[in-house]
């Protein structure tokens, strides 16, 4: 059983090892882009920073003026023929 799986494993590494499809060769930038690329904590924290641009836009805001407007449009209609109150029919904007 022993000399099975001793078989299995020097052959195993003969295979990666001859083997050029299973190899890339990186050098020290190429291995420090894909790291940085692909690193969790960076986008994390470029969010996080995303965020907090936008939370000191929205706390400036306060500071500006504001404009602000209302509006009633507003009808009177008889529908009693004259005899009882005349009712008002409107919106509100």
């Amino acid at each position: 059983m022993k000399k099975a799986i001793t078989i299995i494993s020097i052959l195993t590494l003969y295979f990666l090892v001859r083997n050029p499809l299973y190899s890339q060769e990186l050098n020290f930038n190429d291995f420090l882009n894909s790291a940085i690329n692909n690193s969790y904590k960076l986008k994390a924290s470029k969010i996080d920073s995303e965020i907090s641009k936008k939370g000191i836009k929205e706390a400036r805001a306060d500071y500006f003026p504001s404009i602000g407007g209302y509006a009633v449009t507003e009808r009177y209609n008889d529908l009693s023929d004259g005899k009882r109150q005349i009712t008002a029919v409107g919106n509100e904007i």
